[in-house]
């Protein structure tokens, strides 16, 4: 059996600092006590801690806890240190210069799609409720169905199990059966596509990112109003974020025959 070398009170920062989302940035003494079940005054403790270092921040007229800027500074650093992310930063310049859509860089974590990167043009209609940190479902987005469709049958029956599949538009996939064919079909075709199944009138197409050893790392997508990526235009489309995925995964040093 593996040793628990856990401390505490880090386990309990870290749930404190869990309790921040993208739709609830600020949080209350009271509220974070009772999403984490400690103590007010062990929460408050370890909150005063979390300011010293810059983690979260108290504003002085609500009362209410948000995280500070240590946060994303290390954020920053742990990101940067990841290859495909440097790698992937001009291919994705590229992206948003030819297609004039939003370009995203996106991993698996813990059963959702994690936005590791967004980029677009300035000024440019914003279509899709993303921004870096962001986390959707895999079952419904392109980046998710790409990130899905390479990984074990065991292990998509065990995100399926825990995340389920819910509904967010009349063309979301919420059959278990349904989507392990359209990830088989991901997989023949090098691409994926989500038709909007997340967002109506959203489309977006995605590729897998691979590395050395042909392990596909993140994906790559384009996506932007359905108007955009119309029947006609798509499968230029898909060709275009194949080739940006092969490119960037030639660069990590993938092999040639698992492009």
């Amino acid at each position: 059996m593996k040793p628990d070398y856990s401390i505490r009170v880090l386990m309990r920062a870290a749930e404190i600092l869990n309790c921040f989302t993208a739709m609830e940035p600020k949080k209350s003494l009271v509220s974070l006590a009772s999403e984490t079940g400690l103590h007010k005054s062990t929460v408050y403790r370890i909150l005063e801690t979390l300011e010293e270092l810059n983690w979260v921040r108290r504003e002085e007229e609500s009362g209410l806890y948000r995280l500070g800027v240590g946060i994303f500074e290390l954020g920053s650093r742990a990101v940067s240190g990841l290859d495909f992310y440097n790698v992937s930063r001009p291919f994705m310049d590229d992206l948003v210069n030819l297609t004039g859509q939003s370009v995203h860089l996106v991993v698996h974590d813990n059963g959702e799609a994690l936005y590791l990167n967004k980029i677009e043009k300035p000024g440019a209609f914003i279509t899709q409720p993303s921004s870096v940190g962001f986390r959707l479902p895999l079952h419904c987005t392109a980046v998710g169905k790409v990130l899905l469709a390479f990984m074990s049958k065991e292990e998509v029956e065990a995100i399926i199990q825990k995340k389920g599949l819910p509904r967010f538009t009349e063309k979301t996939i919420v059959n278990k059966d349904d989507l392990l064919r359209a990830l088989s079909e991901v997989r023949s075709k090098g691409y994926a596509i989500d038709d909007e199944e997340i967002k109506v009138g959203l489309r977006c197409v995605a590729a897998p990112i691979k590395g050395h050893i042909g392990n596909v790392l993140a994906a790559i997508s384009v996506s932007g109003l359905s108007s955009y990526f119309n029947d006609e235009k798509l499968p230029e489309l898909c060709q275009v974020i194949t080739g940006t995925a092969r490119k960037i995964s030639s660069e990590l040093g993938c092999p040639s025959h698992a492009l």
